[in-house]
């Protein structure tokens, strides 16, 4: 069964979007992050999407982080053993999704690059992510 999130309109999807490159797993990426940013990210259901031209539904790993201020953090791997969510950012393991303000955002950024597990990470195109992930999501 698919994961269905249903959103009413665009303005309800988060608009920050990070790439995160990284050798290690998803664990050890969540684990840095938490730490670093003083976060409880939590493991999820994993994200399942039907790849085109394929029978197969693939499994990517998804973890959800609700703030005290009832925003919600995502972090999906992009990667699996078997398959690329996102073919045309095949360089990027995971994607951080939220909707804090650029001066949150920036702060983000910076904490997470002092990881030693993450090798690099930076801004996504917003409004392409928007519509891809929205589409996903409603699938």
């Amino acid at each position: 069964m698919k994961k269905r999130i249903k959103l009413e309109t665009t303005s309800e999807f988060p608009k920050n979007f990070i790439g995160i490159s990284s050798h290690f797993k998803d664990i050890q990426v969540v684990w840095s992050f938490n730490n670093l940013l003083g976060l409880k990210f939590t493991k999820t259901e994993d994200f399942l999407k039907k790849i085109k031209k394929s029978e197969t539904t693939f499994h990517f790993s998804s973890f959800l982080y609700t703030d005290n201020q009832n925003f919600k953090h995502y972090l999906i791997a992009n990667k699996n053993n078997e398959t690329i969510l996102f073919p045309k950012y095949k360089t990027i393991d995971f994607i951080y999704i939220s909707d804090i303000s650029d001066k949150q955002l920036k702060t983000v950024i910076q904490t997470i690059s002092v990881s030693d597990k993450i090798i690099g990470n930076f801004l996504l195109p917003t409004e392409n992510l928007i519509k891809i992930f929205k589409s996903l999501f409603e699938e």
